[in-house]
């Protein structure tokens, strides 16, 4: 059960961090016609600091999610 609570998280870390990326990556082609848009930026930023902190506490996340199952 780990194993795939594990994996759904590191799925959902996945998407959050392409979702930030993309948001990077359309922010920066739209910026070269008008101003930045500080707000686009760091909501990117943000998708891809939680993406990569899904990534690192996956397993601790997991087993602390399926304890209860365990038992």
């Amino acid at each position: 059960m780990k194993r795939a609570v594990r994996t759904l998280i590191r799925i959902i870390a996945a998407a959050l961090i392409v979702f930030g990326g993309l948001e990077l990556g359309l922010e920066y082609a739209r910026q070269r016609s008008s101003a930045f848009s500080w707000g686009q930026i760091i909501l990117g930023l943000v998708l891809i600091a939680t993406g990569i902190g899904l990534f690192a506490f996956s397993a601790k996340l997991a087993e602390k999610f399926t304890d209860d199952f365990e038992e």
